[in-house]
Parts: structure tokens; sequence; C-alpha cells
């Protein structure tokens, strides 16, 4: 999957629109669907802003990693629920 993939993801969970994330990251919105397309590559200051404006952490982690953050977002929410947060 692309890291494009994964910032949709990121930015769609977090519940924000593309307008919404490009106010959050001072770019326009054009910019935001170029980069959840591929069209255009992210700079590594603007991932790590983008993992805190979406509160995704756990999918920067894995992508680290080498880690398929899908699968690791979901791992973390069935922890979640089966320890009762």
């Amino acid at each position: 999957m692309e890291i494009g993939t994964y910032l949709r993801k990121m930015r769609l969970r977090a519940g924000l629109t593309q307008e919404e994330m490009a106010e959050r990251m001072n770019m326009s919105r054009c910019n935001i669907s170029k980069l959840e397309n591929g069209r255009l590559e992210i700079r590594g200051t603007d991932l790590i802003r983008w993992v805190r404006e979406t509160n995704a952490h756990e999918f920067f982690a894995a992508l680290i990693c080498n880690f398929d953050p899908v699968l690791i977002s979901n791992m973390i929410s069935n922890l979640v629920q089966l320890i009762g947060g």
C-alpha cells in the first residue's frame, strides 16, 4: 500500500475532511489530495505533523517498523476492547 493511502486512512479515522486537514497543515486542499493520491511526495516534517494532527501515532510507528499500519491499528483497537477501554 502506498503512503498516500495511509495518509487518507489516518485523516478519515480522525474524522477530518481534506479541507480541515489543509487548514491544520497550512496547505491547500489540492496538495492534500495530491499527497493522498501519491502525486506529491510528503516531506518528513509534514509526515510528523500529519501524524500529530490525526493522532495516529501507531500508524507512524508501524510505517517506521515496516509493518502494515492498518493491521497494527486494528490490533490495538481489539486489545483496547478486550481490556475494556
